[in-house]
């Protein structure tokens, strides 16, 4: 869950998707499935929430320390031919995306 937390600004922020993408997939029959068994594997909805409330800093971390440098945000549903075959430098620089050292704490920033 935590990976889940950290990607969602990400997502909501860094990229340029709609609420009607949003709502499309909240209204997916297999999302639903699939948080419905996430909640079990949890806990239960309680034990969830406990564990959601421990977690939520981080989203705002990784918003306030990452997302928000972007420097324009990355097409969601739009990916072209041309970003397929960029390097991924090019794109990390146009978008202003920076990528955390993987010995690194990513809540630092």
């Amino acid at each position: 869950i935590r990976g889940e937390i950290i990607l969602k600004p990400w997502i909501l922020f860094g990229t340029d998707i709609t609420r009607q993408e949003i709502t499309d997939y909240m209204n997916d029959e297999e999302v639903k499935r699939l948080n419905k068994e996430g909640l079990e594997l949890m806990g239960g909805t309680f034990i969830a929430v406990l564990k959601l409330m421990l977690i939520v800093p981080q989203f705002f971390i990784t918003w306030f320390l990452r997302v928000r440098k972007m420097n324009k945000k990355w097409p969601h549903s739009g990916v072209s031919d041309d970003m397929f075959k960029a390097r991924i430098a090019d794109l990390r620089s146009e978008y202003g995306i920076q990528v955390a050292r993987p010995n690194a704490n990513v809540s630092v920033g």
